[in-house]
């Protein structure tokens, strides 16, 4: 049987192998998210050139970059619709933010986005329905 100072030793070693792979690994996911940033921003100054707003399609882009890691199908097209809306009503043009969408690496599948408003019938719904 091995004694206490023993099984502290090996406990300890091997949370400290366990402790280097794992900053290992966050320090390569940290570089990656770095470079898909200046990727993102090359792409947005390339459509939008040096505008005002570019700062702000840049938030865009991260969060449709954001939304492409969380969500699949549907619920993503959804998200990214309901992110279209909120990002018109803060004066962004949509043909612009259509044009990031593809260039960032989101392409509508399925059905395509849900409706907007006055395609569908409110009266159905309990809750106010939003409409830029």
């Amino acid at each position: 049987m091995r004694t206490k100072e023993q099984r502290i030793a090996k406990y300890t070693k091997k949370n400290k192998e366990l402790n280097q792979a794992h900053l290992k690994q966050q320090i390569k996911n940290k570089k990656k998210s770095v470079v898909r940033e200046q990727e993102l921003e090359q792409i947005v100054n390339g459509i939008v050139g040096f505008t005002i707003l570019r700062g702000h399609y840049m938030i865009y882009a991260k969060q449709v970059n954001k939304l492409m890691g969380n969500y699949h199908s549907d619920i993503l097209n959804n998200e990214v619709t309901i992110l279209q809306n909120v990002w018109h009503s803060r004066g962004l043009d949509l043909d612009v933010m259509d044009v990031i969408n593809p260039a960032v690496g989101y392409i509508v599948k399925g059905g395509g986005p849900p409706p907007v408003c006055g395609q569908f019938d409110v009266s159905k719904f309990d809750i106010d329905v939003f409409c830029p």
